[in-house]
């Protein structure tokens, strides 16, 4: 793995989907799937395990909810990026015991702290 290479977690609770995002992502040579996860639970997990520098999440997370995933990785692991294809704004709109926040989803959905 070069040093540009960026690390990215699926968190999906599809396996198709995740197995659809790995066929894709493995097109890509700068960037690399490091781990996948079908909850909140697994994802946390997972994500503090090992550290990625993206995590691509679906916020309509069957068991869970995926924006109290959003919320709960920016609080514990702030360095980590996220990505939804999902997101609305009114929807991702984090609060909570890292603070309020706002997020901006105007650019291909993604989203980015304000």
């Amino acid at each position: 793995m070069s040093r540009s290479t960026k690390q990215i977690v699926i968190v999906d609770d599809h396996p198709s989907t995740r197995d659809g995002l790995l066929s894709r992502v493995a097109l890509e040579p700068d960037l690399e799937v490091i781990g996948e996860a079908s909850d909140f639970d697994e994802a946390i997990e997972v994500i503090g395990k090992v550290r990625p520098d993206l995590a691509v999440i679906d916020v309509s997370l069957k068991y869970s909810s995926g924006i109290d995933l959003v919320k709960a990785i920016k609080c514990r692991y702030p360095r980590v990026k996220m990505w939804s294809g999902q997101c609305t704004t009114s929807r991702c709109t984090p609060s909570g015991p890292c603070g309020p926040g706002r997020w901006d989803t105007s650019t291909s959905s993604k989203l980015t702290k304000r």
